[in-house]
């Protein structure tokens, strides 16, 4: 039986179903320099905080209200942020709001890649935290097309989306086949290595980032491969 908290890390992982969030879709947008290859395909991985307890998760310190777009507020420096749990710094922390937050390190990593492009919001901390990093929300400037049926509880028609999308079945990237369904077209992608999906947190990589931010040994990611529909 799995805890409150392992429940509450379990979803929190899960693709965002909020529709709070906008993001600018590269539908329609693909920068036609870039000419890449879609039949040899790049492997895909969500990146997420360890499960280690001994890092921090952070608390929202300030009263929510009903309605509230959280990760709006939280990109506009609006919440302050403390230690719900755990005892030690890391590169990656998950929250009670569900939103993960980033290491200056690890912003700095990604900024080796010249080609990937993404916007970072300093968060507050509580100064009791005495953290010696500064921490952000990171959103990427690519967002791929989410596909999900608006009974999200049921498999959308992919057929016809491909054949409506001019996009092949095996550019579709499987995000979540259980609870419920998503699915993203990665036939939209425009190149860059951290992307994300239309309506989503979640942050996706490919083997260079994985490759990169593994050599400087960060801590508390954690890698899974996003498979294609084959």
């Amino acid at each position: 039986m799995r805890t409150s908290r392992a429940w509450h890390s379990y979803l929190i992982n899960q693709p965002s179903l909020s529709r709070n969030v906008t993001y600018q879709s590269v539908v329609g947008n693909v920068p036609q320099e870039l000419n890449h290859d879609m039949t040899k395909l790049p492997r895909i991985y969500s990146l997420s905080p360890g499960g280690a307890t001994k890092y921090y998760w952070f608390n929202i310190l300030q009263k929510v209200a009903a309605g509230e777009h959280l990760r709006e507020r939280t990109k506009s420096g609006l919440y302050t942020f403390g230690r719900y749990s755990g005892t030690t710094e890391a590169d990656c922390h998950a929250s009670t709001l569900g939103l993960n937050f980033h290491s200056d390190r690890f912003t700095k990593v990604i900024e080796e890649c010249s080609c990937s492009t993404f916007n970072k919001f300093k968060i507050d901390t509580q100064s009791k935290l005495k953290t010696k990093s500064d921490y952000y929300f990171v959103q990427p400037n690519c967002a791929i097309p989410r596909i999900e049926n608006q009974d999200i509880f049921s498999r959308p028609d992919l057929e016809k989306y491909c054949s409506e999308n001019n996009t092949e079945m095996t550019q579709l990237l499987i995000l979540s086949t259980q609870i419920y369904y998503l699915y993203a077209d990665f036939g939209k992608w425009n190149g860059d290595d951290i992307f994300t999906v239309v309506d989503t947190t979640l942050l996706l990589v490919t083997d260079k980032i994985k490759l990169l931010l593994e050599k400087h040994a960060l801590k508390n990611i954690k890698f899974k491969e996003i498979p294609f529909l084959s």
